[in-house]
């Protein structure tokens, strides 16, 4: 079976020009070949730049593989992830390459039980992710990184696959993520700064 989206991504900000509020807008299509789930999508600025990008990506369940290809202002990125399982949960190794500049990474990960842990690891830099479910519908995931940077993000569930996500970071920073069915709506402000960003998606499936 064929599936196709659109969506586009708003700012909400006193305006009477509704066609400025958009700043981009996208289309997808997926379907499933031989035991592989495809999809495409396109994604356009409106904001004056031109920027088109373009998302492949193919995967597999019962191999536990997947694939992408993803251009975006003249950089192509290539990723492939593997998984399988060991030590009484499950590993994945998952390669990225960046064909224009040759920028090489590997995120490594590992799940079992309520606990998952992610390290992201460049030639310049690294990255340690640990989520844990405390509670049921409540999950908390520190990340710390080689720069020093740190941030918290607080999970809860809603009814369904509805959540809403709190982030905090040490630069003073927070977000407010809300999923709700196929609407997300994320707020973003600082500490010290009055500003806020406000950002909506809607996903529109045409069969």
């Amino acid at each position: 079976m064929q599936i196709n989206q659109a969506g586009a991504t708003s700012s909400i900000k006193p305006t009477l020009d509704v066609l400025s509020l958009p700043k981009s807008v996208w289309g997808k299509v997926k379907t499933t070949a031989a035991g592989w789930n495809l999809s495409s999508k396109a994604t356009a600025a409106l904001d004056g730049s031109n920027s088109v990008s373009f998302n492949v990506a193919a995967d597999n369940s019962d191999w536990d593989t997947s694939l992408e290809v993803v251009s975006k202002d003249g950089s192509q990125k290539v990723q492939v992830c593997k998984g399988f399982d060991a030590m009484g949960g499950r590993i994945s190794v998952n390669p990225r390459y960046n064909i224009q500049s040759s920028d090489a990474d590997v995120i490594l990960g590992y799940d079992a039980d309520n606990t998952s842990v992610t390290v992201e690891a460049s030639a310049s830099s690294q990255k340690l992710t640990v989520a844990q479910q405390v509670a049921e519908g409540h999950r908390i995931t520190p990340t710390v990184t080689s720069k020093g940077d740190v941030s918290v993000a607080w999970r809860k569930s809603l009814d369904g696959a509805d959540a809403i996500t709190t982030t905090v970071n040490s630069d003073g920073k927070m977000s407010l993520k809300w999923e709700d069915g196929p609407w997300t709506a994320v707020v973003a402000t600082a500490v010290n700064d009055s500003a806020v960003d406000v950002k909506v998606n809607r996903k529109l499936n045409f069969l």
